[in-house]
């Protein structure tokens, strides 16, 4: 387990660092603006901001738009990796568990 949450820290960081919780989205380079829309936590970070009265690059309706879709895709993302790997992990003996049944 220990490596999954290594893998997990390597992606979530930096997306945090990028997304501008912590530098505002307008001060950062160009360059480093577009990446930071591949991060889902950006426009809820631009939201954020455009409800408290602070600068937001996009309107309030595209970003909750943008939300939908991360949340959407994401969910899909999941659907299909389960689909595809849940007949397996039950099929499988798992362990000490599965011969208390008496078998």
């Amino acid at each position: 387990m220990p490596g999954i949450m290594t893998l997990a820290n390597l992606i979530r960081f930096p997306l945090i660092f990028i997304s501008g919780v912590f530098i505002p989205l307008y001060q950062l380079p160009p360059n480093v603006q577009i990446a930071a829309w591949f991060s889902p936590l950006t426009p809820f970070v631009d939201a954020v901001a455009f409800c408290v009265g602070d600068f937001s690059l996009l309107p309030l309706a595209l970003n909750f738009i943008i939300l939908i879709a991360w949340f959407f895709g994401l969910y899909g993302l999941c659907l299909i990796t389960h689909s595809k790997t849940f007949a397996k992990r039950f099929a499988q003996d798992s362990g000490p568990i599965s011969k208390i049944g008496g078998s």
